[in-house]
Formats: C-alpha cells, structure tokens, sequence
C-alpha cells in the first residue's frame, strides 16, 4: 500500500486538528449558555429525528455521531435531568426506549439556536458556493469508499 505524499498527510492533519478545534468550540459554546454537551445535544436531536421521538437504545448508540460508546451513560445523565425517558419494550424484555420528553423538546430547540449559530460561525460562513460543492463532492467520496 502507498504512503500518502507530504501534501496530503498535512491535509489529515489540518482535518483532523479543524475537527478538533470546532468539536470543543462547539461543546464550549452548549455548556456555557445552555448547560449541556455537544454529545448530550447529539442524543436530543437523534432522538427528535426519529417518529414518535424514541429510539431504540441499541439504534441510538448507531446513531449517534460523537459517542456511540457512551450513549448508555449520556442517556442516564439525560434521564436525570428529565430530557429523556427510558422505556422498557412490552413485548420483548431484552430492548430499552429511550424517549425524548417535552422538556427535553424544549430545551434542544433552545440549544438549536445556540449549536446552529456556532456552526455558521466557526464554519459555514468560511465556505463559499464552490466550496460547499467540492467539500460535498470530496466527503461523500470518502464516505462511500470507508463503506
């Protein structure tokens, strides 16, 4: 297998280092004018995505984008303040619904606000129309090769 060249290596790392930069901006931006993580902010939308808002535990851990390993830990933690509610299923023992409360609505439309102007902020508004294309065009690239 090809090493890839210096000019692409350095591309990883500006990557992976903007990835970083913008994932703990982001989480700052959540924890200080809305008491929550990025993570815990990733649960109440996956949740509001789905009908009924609830998920099966084992189909949100999937879901999640930042931390599937956690998602059983990060739902406890939501739990207890009243953003989401567990469920067990009545007809089979073994699966758990994880359900998203009217408080839990409430309070991700407020960090939506919050969390979405983040991202215009420290990224959307760094993109012109070409680069949104080629960005999308290059991403969906790498996606569909990493599947």
């Amino acid at each position: 297998m090809a090493r890839p060249s210096a000019e692409r290596l350095e591309v990883w790392r500006r990557w992976l280092l903007a990835q970083k930069v913008l994932v703990e901006r982001l989480d700052r931006d959540l924890r200080e004018r809305c008491d929550m993580t990025l993570e815990d902010y990733d649960v109440l939308v996956q949740l509001a995505q789905q009908p009924s808002a609830r998920a099966r535990m084992s189909d949100l851990a999937d879901a999640l984008l930042l931390a599937r390993s956690s998602c059983t830990r990060i739902v406890s933690r939501l739990e207890d303040v009243g953003w989401v509610r567990r469920d067990p299923d009545a007809d089979d023992r073994r699966v758990v619904w994880a359900t998203l409360t009217s408080t839990g609505q409430r309070r991700l439309r407020r960090a939506a606000v919050v969390h979405l102007g983040g991202v215009q902020d420290a990224f959307a508004r760094h993109l012109t129309a070409n680069d949104v294309g080629r960005l999308d065009v290059v991403l969906e690239r790498i996606l569909a090769a990493a599947e």
